[in-house]
């Protein structure tokens, strides 16, 4: 074998198997155990690598490797450290470490994602094994429980509300048609009979839905019955994840037509009415064995608002939610054979007033049962009705009666078409004290139905409008009678001309001199006026149409005589808010929702603002102002509350069109512990006349007449067992008292006339108001007819050629100066 210069080399690793050796030929040998052998190194500084005899390559210097210079010139530029790879740049160690970072956010995805598939199932399987599910025939039990209406005293019993029979009426799945029953299933789950009582779709888009801010929705059949028989309707995931689990138990060891009947006999449809059997009562009168396809679907499309889509309270969206369950039905062949374009929207239904339950409070107390009721529900009645808790209304027993004697007491003997309705506050949180909205509380509540032209008891809000401008109640405007203002001509009661050129404000409110008002309003804006009183609690839209204003949005000029007409219950909020001294407050007759046990569930919670101005000195001010030019009107109109009592009020009637005769009567007025207003009227546009106690003759009505002594006598009784409050300092804002009247001229010894009396002589018109101001408001009153007088110098207020004091607003109509003489 050739080796290295001067000689051969022995085969590595000894001879090979088959040549000779000492003693004869070798045996065979093993590739596998031969051993390797180090070549030694040609020079001291490069070290050899280990070789198999194999394979060999040459090193640095051998024949057929590289040149020893070469190698040395390769090596010549190394650092220190020899053959030491050179450290990693900045670059290469940022990339180091985002590889390293990444490297563990995806193994913390990996973990995530794994506990996101594991965790919810391990739950699921433990909520499974550990929850029980609410059983049917204890469900109907739960559901037959009493709501009782209390007093403010929460001991006084006030009525109660239970379905027809003292019960819900519980009925089997066989006696509800099968149209109604699919009805209700189109409406709220299709997949009900073969789902597994969730849906995975339905939870997805729920899920999203909340994640967007919307509504969640979502829930089958089965799990609408979880919730209503568990009582439990928390937003939160926990519960909704408590409902799914308990939906897939019940559907695994309960019959689906067992679910089925007691979701129909539990299920609210709003009107009150809980279960299917209540439900055709309470909208068709009728027993559900026999409701049509029709009828069905109307129920099933209000279970999920039955407070909204009642067809009595929103008839539009009932409709529409009506032709969603009727396209479901046909999409699923649910129409027993019947074309969907020939089935028509039911053309009757009985209305909620004819749906009575047992044990409700019967006369006025009706309607505080049902506005109480009202306020309630936006806690979730099914719970209310379920737990079977206690509604504490804001109601004093005692003022209630009070209330209802000083109504019976006047209204005694009166014509039979007239109304009333009267609405008594506490300044200190805007609950209702007392409440009459009709007589027999079953049809109009009147202090809610239609809309009345408030008359001079809008006056305050004039003052209220100067007094944000810095006028005070001692500023002056041309009082004169008639006048024509705005292009219209205004009058006072009789053509009362007391007040002269220069007539303050506090006088003309004690007079209720309109031609100052009117002349006031132009001076500081007619919106000022409006927005004045929209600040004290007059709504600024009455369903899409603006309160204060004409069909094209401009304040007229008779705003400030009433003009406009509003709910008495919203004039006597802006009132209140007057008593408060400009502390606004929500008017509310729930106080709260008790358990049986006492435990408080949801109670009034009062969002108080000030009205009229951010700095509450300066609202308290304005309010107080309002107030002290009121302070005489109720002595002025012979209506004085007893033991001297402060109190600040303020008269007000509303004209017919076209007459000379009244529709509508108002006296608001309150003290620092009650506020009071009381409409007279009738349901039409009808003369208002009553019959004097003291002549026993038919008259026309005014403010201080009937209206005046229901308030007095009611005031007097409610405030008889209390002491007599007085108002807050007043701190004048502007002009609180008129300038003096011009003095008269000296006497000359030798001129004998007789100066003029000052308080007949007619002074030069104010400087703050011209006599005949001009505005681009549309007129509100013609010249010609003289206008009715007044025992109390007041006015009517000239009529709103839109409607009349006892109609819904008719917004057709394009608004015309009344007739003359308002």
């Amino acid at each position: 074998m050739p080796g290295g210069p001067g000689g051969t080399f022995p085969p590595p690793g000894g001879p090979r198997p088959g040549m000779p050796g000492p003693g004869g030929p070798l045996p065979p040998r093993q590739p596998a155990e031969e051993p390797t052998n180090l070549l030694p190194p040609l020079h001291e500084d490069q070290p050899r690598e280990p070789e198999l005899l194999t394979h060999y390559e040459p090193l640095p210097g051998e024949p057929g490797g590289p040149p020893l210079a070469e190698h040395a010139h390769a090596h010549a530029d190394e650092p220190d450290g020899e053959g030491d790879e050179a450290p990693p740049t900045e670059g290469e160690q940022r990339r180091m470490r985002r590889k390293k970072i990444w490297r563990r956010v995806r193994r913390t995805c990996y973990v995530l994602v794994a506990l996101g598939f594991i965790a919810p199932i391990v739950a699921f399987f433990v909520g499974y094994q550990m929850w029980d599910i609410p059983q049917p025939e204890q469900v109907a039990l739960d559901q037959q429980q009493t709501v009782t209406f209390y007093y403010s005293d929460g001991q006084t019993e006030l009525g109660k509300i239970q379905p027809e029979g003292g019960a819900r009426t519980q009925v089997k799945l066989d006696d509800i048609p099968k149209h109604v029953q699919n009805a209700v299933l189109a409406a709220e789950n299709p997949t009900f009979w073969s789902d597994d009582g969730f849906s995975y779709r339905g939870i997805a888009g729920a899920v999203w839905r909340q994640v967007r801010g919307k509504e969640g929705g979502g829930s089958t059949i089965t799990q609408q019955y979880i919730k209503v028989a568990t009582g439990k309707d928390e937003k939160t995931y926990t519960r909704k994840f408590r409902e799914v689990v308990l939906a897939k138990k019940m559907s695994d060891q309960v019959d689906k037509r067992t679910i089925l009947e007691g979701y129909l006999n539990t299920i609210y449809f709003g009107r009150g009415a809980s279960g299917i059997q209540a439900a055709a009562k309470a909208y068709f009168g009728k027993d559900v064995k026999n409701l049509t396809l029709e009828e069905g679907a109307v129920l099933a499309g209000a279970i999920q608002m039955p407070s909204q889509w009642d067809p009595e309270v929103d008839l539009a969206g009932a409709k529409e939610r009506w032709d969603y369950v009727i396209k479901r039905m046909d999409e699923q062949g649910w129409l027993d054979g019947r074309k969907r374009g020939e089935i028509q929207y039911p053309g009757t239904w009985q209305t909620a007033d004819k749906w009575q339950t047992q044990g409700m409070a019967d006369g006025p107390r009706m309607q505080i049962q049902r506005r109480a009721k009202a306020e309630a529900e936006k806690f979730g009645w099914p719970q209310i009705q379920q737990q079977g808790l206690k509604v504490i209304t804001t109601i004093d027993a005692k003022a209630q009666q009070q209330l209802e004697e000083a109504v019976t007491k006047n209204m005694a003997g009166q014509p039979e078409e007239l109304r009333t309705a009267v609405v008594s506050l506490d300044p200190k949180t805007g609950a209702v004290i007392a409440y009459y909205g009709s007589k027999d509380g079953k049809g109009m509540d009147y202090n809610w139905a239609g809309l009345r032209s408030p008359g001079s008891t809008f006056k305050p809000f004039v003052a209220i409008a100067g007094l944000k401008q810095g006028k005070g109640i001692g500023s002056t405007y041309d009082g004169t009678s008639p006048q024509t203002i705005s292009n219209t001509q205004f009058r006072n009661s009789g053509n009362d001309n007391r007040c002269g050129k220069d007539c303050p404000v506090k006088e003309a409110m004690k007079l209720s001199i309109n031609t100052a008002f009117v002349n006031m309003a132009v001076d500081v804006g007619l919106k000022n006026v409006a927005k004045a009183a929209y600040e004290a609690g007059i709504p600024q839209k009455y369903e899409k149409t603006e309160v204060l204003a004409a069909q094209d949005g401009v304040v007229g000029a008779g705003i400030a005589l009433g003009q406009y007409p509003v709910h008495p219950i919203d004039l006597a909020t802006a009132f209140n808010t007057l008593a408060a001294e400009g502390t606004k407050h929500k008017t509310h007759f729930l106080q709260k929702l008790v358990k049986q046990d006492g435990t408080v569930v949801h109670q009034f919670i009062d969002q108080i603002e000030p009205a009229f101005d951010p700095s509450a000195d300066k609202n308290q001010q304005i309010a107080r102002n309002a107030t002290e030019s009121m302070l005489q009107v109720a002595q002025s109109s012979g209506l004085p509350l007893k033991g001297n009592r402060p109190v600040a009020a303020k008269s007000g009637t509303h004209g017919i069109e076209n007459s000379d005769r009244n529709s509508d009567a108002w006296m608001a007025g309150y003290t620092p512990q009650v506020s009071t207003t009381v409409w007279v009227g009738t349901d039409k546009t009808l003369p208002i006349k009553w019959r004097n106690p003291q002549t026993g003759r038919l008259e026309d009505i005014y403010g201080k007449h009937l209206p005046g002594v229901i308030w007095r006598d009611y005031m007097n009784a409610y405030l008889a067992d209390k002491q007599v409050e007085k108002f807050s300092s007043f701190k004048a804002i502007g002009r609180a008292d008129p300038p003096p009247p011009p003095s008269p001229p000296k006497k000359d010894d030798k001129d004998e006339t007789t100066p003029s009396n000052p308080t007949s002589s007619t002074p030069p018109p104010s400087s703050q108001t011209p006599a005949n101001p001009t505005s681009s408001a549309n007129p509100t009153s013609s010249p010609g007819r003289k206008p009715p007088r007044s025992s109390d110098g007041e006015e009517p207020v000239p009529p709103n050629p839109n409607h009349g004091g006892g109609r819904l607003p008719d917004r057709d109509r394009t608004p015309k100066p009344p007739e003359e003489g308002w």
